[in-house]
């Protein structure tokens, strides 16, 4: 029998070595935080949450069955816990003119190239690159019975009819001792969700780290933020080359050995 493979384990790309890019604007006052501290600041959904694909991270909670027209808050309820904990990191995989117009739109700014080595990236942290894709299972009803591997839960979770006693007493008693809900919940989150975007943004490139703020269930992290925000190391990332509008705003950081240059475009 194949090993079950851990919660994280599903999004844990090949291990392989990528450069990825991050664009600060000199209009955030926080755009030498990875020179100093040598971390990345991860934002919670709510913070990206349509940002530019107007669809991103929107979810709904839409099926005619009795169970979740009646029931279906509990359900919401981790799930909205889990979403809340929830935090993101956007980099790039491109070094272009687009993404420096769009990420530093007043032209002056910062952006950082870093080396990814999956190899060394903590093993309970969730990335991957964007798929770009106009089909995303926004309505986690549907998305958490197309994943259902009770068949029996699953006939029951669809339908339209009040339960019966011994119906009941098994949906309370799956409820309160399977964690497959949360595991479901987790993978709509990182991957329909957080690692999905339409098409039209494909020019961006964009490559993102997921992480969670708090233990929820079978989600325990052992990764902890520091202020949201997580160690190069622990996300595999090393700092090799910045580049700028303006050098010697970015060397008066006293970074030695680092290798700045003008943004080159």
């Amino acid at each position: 029998m194949t090993p079950r493979r851990g919660m994280f384990e599903f999004f844990r790309p090949r291990q392989y070595k990528v450069k990825l890019f991050k664009y600060i604007d000199f209009k955030n006052k926080y755009w030498d935080q990875p020179l100093r501290e040598n971390s990345l600041f991860f934002s919670s959904i709510n913070e990206v949450r349509g940002v530019n694909d107007q669809d991103e991270f929107n979810h709904k909670w839409d099926f005619p069955s009795y169970f979740f027209r009646n029931k279906g808050h509990f359900l919401s309820e981790s799930y909205d816990r889990l979403f809340s904990n929830s935090r993101v990191l956007c980099l790039s995989k491109n070094l272009d003119r687009t993404c420096w117009e769009t990420f530093c739109k007043t032209g002056e700014g910062i952006c950082y190239e870093f080396i990814y080595d999956e190899s060394k990236k903590a093993k309970d942290i969730t990335c991957g690159q964007i798929v770009y894709d106009n089909k995303k299972i926004l309505n986690v009803p549907e998305y958490v019975l197309g994943r259902i591997n009770n068949f029996e839960l699953r006939d029951l979770l669809t339908q339209e009819r009040v339960f019966s006693k011994p119906e009941l007493a098994k949906m309370i008693y799956w409820l309160n001792n399977s964690k497959q809900f949360e595991e479901i919940f987790t993978t709509h989150i990182f991957q329909e969700l957080a690692l999905k975007k339409l098409d039209s943004f494909i020019f961006e490139g964009e490559f993102r780290f997921i992480h969670i703020v708090n233990s929820i269930g079978p989600v325990n992290p052992k990764s902890k933020f520091n202020n949201f925000k997580l160690s190069f190391e622990t996300l595999g990332l090393e700092l090799s080359h910045l580049y700028t509008s303006e050098i010697k705003k970015v060397e008066a950081i006293g970074r030695n050995g680092l290798k700045i240059d003008k943004i080159p475009f």
